[in-house]
């Protein structure tokens, strides 16, 4: 007699010599034959899945699928086992039961099938790319391909861009330190090369304020004329507001500079004055105060000839100029 197993479907023909008949070896044997057909389409299942790459399909496997892969795999173990002992020893298994479980409470090929029902297919695709793997999405894909990644610090930007979020190259300002900011110069007639500062020797060609001859301090100068040029020199100096047609401060170009100045005061006079009395304030007699005439017959009075110094009752100092307070004037020179 052929000694049963899987290929002949654990069959007998002929159970002489066994104590139970030849149906209930052919039930027990039909039944774990068919547990292990089932076994072997769910792992079929499993692989052509996990090939697919649906990982909607692999998460349900994993929770659902794989513990009872687990249990059917106990329950052929146990089977097996079974076997073994009536192959070798002659003794009759439970048949109703193998591996302590009742053989519908095993998955096939269908359950896995049916379980499956709903999930997202693999023909379907996500802009275009199919969801038989893992997909990996772009910034198109979700409707932000115009989006820059580049840090903010990164980014270049233009000129133009520069000129209208910032400061402008040329413009002045008043500074409340000694350290000058990054994009600054002070206005102190320091010579610069035109090629480290492209944008303020432009500034300064277009600008009005380029004095061909260098002389006025209060404008740019070309320098040597040809790879240099000057800045202005607003160190010491009180800024006034360009005329620009006003009439007020006619006949000056934009950045010049402009000497100290007063109103001319102009007067003469002879005056006679009391020998009891003397001139006051700003007027006093002579140089020394001594400076008197020969009196007048009759009048007791003396002709004098009267100085003027009003530093006699105002602060004086070499030059005219108005209450004030020190600051560093800048020029915004790049970027």
């Amino acid at each position: 007699m052929p000694t049963p197993n899987r290929d002949n479907g654990y069959q007998i023909a002929d159970p002489s010599g066994i104590d139970f008949t030849a149906d209930l070896w052919n039930a027990i044997f039909a039944d774990i034959h068919a547990r292990l057909l089932a076994r072997e389409g769910l792992e079929a299942s499993f692989e052509a899945l996990e090939a697919q790459g649906v990982q909607a399909s692999l998460d349900y496997i994993q929770a659902t699928v794989a513990p009872q892969l687990e249990d059917l795999q106990s329950g052929v173990q146990q089977a097996q086992a079974q076997i073994d002992q009536i192959v070798i020893d002659g003794i009759s298994p439970d048949a109703a039961k193998l591996g302590g479980k009742l053989p519908d409470s095993y998955a096939s090929a269908q359950a896995l099938s049916n379980g499956l029902a709903g999930r997202v297919p693999t023909s379907r695709t996500l802009n275009g790319k199919p969801l038989s793997t893992d997909v990996t999405l772009g910034k198109a894909d979700i409707g932000l391909g115009r989006v820059d990644n580049t840090r903010d610090a990164d980014k270049p930007v233009s000129a133009d861009q520069r000129q209208r979020l910032g400061v402008p190259i040329g413009a002045e300002i008043f500074w409340s330190g000694s350290a000058i900011p990054y994009g600054y110069l002070e206005e102190n007639r320091a010579e610069l090369l035109r090629a480290n500062y492209p944008e303020l020797w432009a500034h300064a060609q277009a600008s009005g304020m380029l004095d061909p001859g260098g002389a006025d301090v209060g404008m740019f100068s070309p320098g040597n004329g040809s790879t240099t040029f000057r800045l202005p020199d607003a160190r010491g100096e009180i800024l006034r507001g360009w005329d620009h047609g006003r009439g007020v401060d006619a006949g000056r170009a934009l950045g010049s500079s402009q000497g100290d100045a007063m109103r001319r005061l102009t007067d003469s006079f002879t005056t006679y004055y009391a020998q009891e009395s003397a001139p006051s304030g700003e007027l006093f007699v002579g140089s020394g105060g001594n400076e008197k005439g020969p009196a007048m017959a009759g009048t007791g009075y003396q002709v004098a000839g009267l100085s003027f110094d009003n530093a006699r009752i105002t602060p004086t100092a070499a030059e005219n100029r108005p209450r004030n307070i020190a600051r560093m004037v800048l020029i915004k020179a790049y970027f």
